[in-house]
């Protein structure tokens, strides 16, 4: 694991951005390809604009999701439409490939079984993961107890499937272990605090998502510098 400590969230985000498309471009030039998987939530509005502007061979980039609520991407609720908002403004980085998580089937089931198939197919391994971290330490949408592992695919799986707003589709614990290079973004102090005293009290069942993604020899954590 590597540790990159900045003072300010403006040079944080221009880090993670710098650093990922170095990687993506290296992946490229290495393998032909590239994939990237993105995270939801408010954070990555931050600096994905500015990772869409970088010129680099989109075309030859998968992009894909860590998670997502099931629903479609017009709902207000979609991480993938999000993720396509930052990049209505970049022609060039729309030419990526992008593997949606809901394909309106019958059920999350049905849907998660078809997205493993298109990763399996199409992006796996995952060459850079950007990640973010919950206030209770979960990774993607892995909350602890709430994963519906018995019809759940390997590389992906259900999450609170019998939720009264949405359930969410998740890359699976095994996925977030054999990430080639996952990037956690740490953009506030209580989050530093948190993932530190995650690794102080060892593998447990309060985050078992941290757990798997710290046991990543390839992890890269960017965090805000403690006062």
């Amino acid at each position: 694991m590597k540790i990159v400590e900045v003072k300010t969230e403006d040079v944080l985000y221009r880090e993670v951005v710098d650093r990922t498309a170095d990687l993506l471009k290296q992946e490229i030039k290495s393998s032909g390809r590239a994939s990237l998987i993105l995270s939801g939530g408010n954070t990555p509005q931050k600096y994905l604009p500015a990772l869409f502007s970088i010129p680099l061979d989109w075309g030859k980039v998968t992009i894909t999701l860590s998670d997502e609520r099931w629903v479609p991407q017009e709902h207000r609720d979609s991480n993938e439409g999000m993720i396509r908002k930052c990049m209505e403004n970049y022609p060039e980085a729309q030419k990526a490939k992008f593997i949606s998580f809901y394909f309106g089937e019958k059920s999350p089931v049905e849907d998660a079984n078809r997205l493993e198939r298109l990763l399996i197919a199409e992006a796996m391994p995952f060459s850079v993961a950007l990640l973010g971290m919950g206030a209770d330490g979960h990774i993607c949408s892995l909350f602890p107890g709430a994963v519906d592992d018995e019809e759940s695919p390997k590389g992906v799986c259900i999450v609170n499937r019998d939720a009264p707003l949405h359930p969410r589709i998740s890359l699976s614990y095994e996925v977030v272990r054999k990430l080639k290079t996952p990037i956690l973004v740490l953009n506030s102090s209580m989050k530093v605090e948190t993932f530190y005293d995650f690794r102080r009290s060892g593998r447990s069942t309060r985050s078992p998502a941290l757990d798997e993604l710290v046991e990543n020899q390839g992890l890269i954590v960017f965090q805000l510098k403690s006062n």
